[in-house]
């Protein structure tokens, strides 16, 4: 990283891959890239493993519609997984993400302890039994979604909130607040 006041470098090393971020990246293709960087053993091929280990670990995977994830400015969202399956994602400005964290809208609906079935009604590109709208989440600004946490459809997370390793977000979350445990709980406040 530099130290120049521009900040250019900073954003070429580590931000100029959010273009690459915002494309959906076929299920299985991190997986795959891993393990054969694991067993890169050509000298011609080495150079290219940090490359391929950055997109990895710095790209999003997008399901659903890419329309429905709405970015606010200098989010950082390492390799998380935004399911906007059943409705849409909104993240405030600043808030970043650890690895490994999922933000899902994406339910399945059933029906009498069955998964429903697909009807004509229902958009083509969903499964039958996953509902196309009314699971939004929120997410204000300033936040921390600490690695492996999970958000889940139909959550409003405040601004300046910590999610905690490991938490699963269910319920709303006010402002200012520190969140963890499964499902998450109020654990403090944020100095």
């Amino acid at each position: 990283m530099s130290d120049t006041n521009d900040g250019r470098a900073d954003r070429d090393a580590v931000g100029g891959l959010q273009g690459l971020g915002r494309r959906l990246l076929p299920v299985g293709v991190r997986s795959w890239l891993l393990k054969r960087l694991e067993r890169v053993t050509s000298v011609a091929a080495r150079p290219l493993a940090p490359f391929v280990r950055r997109i990895v670990y710095f790209t999003p995977l997008i399901t659903g519609r890419r329309s429905r994830l709405h970015l606010g400015a200098d989010v950082n969202t390492m390799n998380t997984v935004f399911n906007c399956a059943s409705g849409h994602i909104y993240v405030g400005d600043r808030t970043f993400f650890g690895h490994h964290c999922m933000v899902l809208t994406g339910r399945h609906d059933y029906e009498d302890g069955r998964r429903r079935q697909r009807t004509d009604d229902m958009p083509a590109h969903l499964p039958g039994d996953v509902p196309s709208e009314g699971h939004d989440i929120r997410i204000g600004r300033d936040c921390w979604i600490a690695s492996g946490a999970i958000v889940t459809g139909g959550v409003t997370i405040g601004d300046s909130v910590i999610v905690a390793a490991g938490a699963v977000v269910t319920r709303d979350v006010a402002s200012g607040t520190v969140v963890g445990g499964v499902p998450a709980r109020p654990i403090g406040t944020v100095p």
